[in-house]
């Protein structure tokens, strides 16, 4: 048994590792809209960045998911997961403005890696709007001599690839030390 499991091991740690120093997927900002300038959108909280769109909830979902599912490297898959955020959780521990609105708050994450966080903001979104029983106060954003229909508001939140990297051996040598240590009492038992 410990014949297999040794080579299996090794190569499950190999290809871990593989994936946590993976280059992080680039994320660009929407197309057709206007990027904000406001305060809060650039410089303060460094990694954000802000766009006044007409594109709607589903579709901006649907273009960062392409471009988060893919590593540069051989645009090898990434896998990810999907989390839907309470509106009420708009802040989401201080990844954004405290002053931001909020109608969505998604979230894809890569496990061990990090995470694309993407809050919108529409009266389009009237849904989400009725569920905390805020009425819609705007139709449009009049943003640079035009008229869009939502905000979207992003961040790429990565983590140091050799921080990972320690991380996860330290967690899969504690797994196996575990797994012997088990092994051992229940041989003397």
């Amino acid at each position: 048994m410990r014949k297999f499991l040794t080579p299996v091991l090794i190569i499950v740690y190999l290809l871990a590792v593989f994936y946590l120093l993976l280059p992080t997927p680039k994320i660009s900002g929407l197309p057709n809209s206007f990027q904000s300038i406001e305060p809060g959108d650039t410089v303060e909280i460094p990694g954000v960045s802000a766009y006044y769109t007409d594109i709607l909830r589903d579709d901006v979902l649907n273009y960062y998911k392409k471009q988060i599912k893919t590593t540069p490297f051989l645009n090898l898959p990434l896998p990810f997961v999907l989390l839907n955020h309470p509106i009420q959780y708009g802040r989401l521990g201080g990844y954004f403005s405290d002053q931001l609105k909020t109608t969505y708050i998604q979230e894809y994450v890569h496990p061990l890696r990090g995470q694309l966080l993407i809050n919108g903001f529409g009266a389009k979104d009237s849904f989400a709007l009725k569920a905390i029983q805020t009425p819609a106060t705007f139709d449009y954003f009049f943003i640079n001599n035009q008229k869009w229909e939502s905000k979207v508001t992003i961040k790429y939140v990565d983590s140091n690839p050799i921080v990972r990297v320690v991380i996860f051996s330290l967690t899969f040598a504690g797994f196996i030390f575990v797994y012997k240590l088990f092994k051992r009492i229940k041989n003397e038992t």
